[in-house]
């Protein structure tokens, strides 16, 4: 488990020893369930000469020596594998939004017939609201690279013709030094907290009288350390991740669970 400490001169959040690797790597993939569904997509009539779909085999190595590793996801409720630390990172994203009811990695290959060139797109998310989106995730370096801009191109074409969009999500967006070192620590502190624990924790805000407190107050008043690392991961408490956290941050209530007069 993830504990917040204070060590001395110097307090932070830190993984304990018994607390699992928050990337498992290929060798625990047997242990979780990867996410696997072949979602095929619908092809318009007018292009099904044109394109063929297939099913994605299960990953089980990474590209280009890239290590798989499995993301405990809480939306899929199972591991999702990701065969690289910036699609793992890229989850982390995809947990924090609201909008995202599920996401599904390499959902399906399209090939367009009449170059032979096929694409897997590296998720599927699918939102509460019934929208879907298709994304690449890359890192600024490969993107610009070779003849991937082209063949994006053309996919994201072949794809908004049959009604679906291809997002492309840069490490430039994904990654961000200390925010994303916050954000892994919150989520695998707060990985086990369950949804009636969190809607309880939600309601008794509502009667705190202070705006705004320190997380080694929070702890004073014997609030579960899990508890408020799932608080600030999703944004129900809020504070600035872009800063090393440690136990002296102040945080405050999201404006939608503040007590209203």
């Amino acid at each position: 488990m993830v504990h917040l400490v204070s060590r001395g001169s110097r307090s932070g959040l830190s993984f304990s020893p018994d607390f699992p690797s928050p990337m498992r790597n290929a060798q625990e993939r047997n242990r979780i369930p990867a996410i696997w569904v072949a979602i095929m997509i619908n092809i318009p009539e007018v292009l099904i000469s044109e394109l063929s779909l297939s099913p994605v085999e299960r990953i089980t190595h990474g590209r280009h020596g890239r290590r798989v590793s499995s993301f405990p996801s809480r939306k899929n409720r199972a591991g999702v594998m990701c065969d690289s630390l910036l699609e793992s990172d890229f989850c982390l994203e995809l947990e924090r939004r609201r909008p995202v009811k599920n996401y599904t990695p390499q959902p399906f290959r399209i090939t367009h017939l009449k170059t032979q060139t096929s694409y897997i797109p590296d998720f599927e998310v699918s939102y509460h609201n019934g929208r879907t989106e298709l994304f690449e995730v890359k890192t600024e370096t490969r993107y610009k690279k070779g003849k991937n801009p082209e063949k994006l191109e053309l996919f994201a074409s072949i794809l908004r013709d049959c009604g679906y969009s291809l997002e492309i999500a840069l490490d430039s967006a994904i990654r961000h030094t200390v925010k994303t070192s916050n954000l892994r620590t919150l989520y695998h502190q707060g990985y086990t907290v369950s949804d009636a624990e969190s809607d309880h924790f939600k309601s008794n805000l509502k009667q705190w009288t202070s705006r705004e407190l320190s997380i080694s107050s929070l702890l004073a008043f014997g609030i579960d350390p899990k508890i408020i690392a799932h608080a600030l991961f999703y944004e129900i408490l809020l504070t600035d991740l872009s800063r090393p956290l440690t136990i002296h941050a102040m945080v405050r209530i999201a404006p939608e669970y503040e007590h209203k007069n």
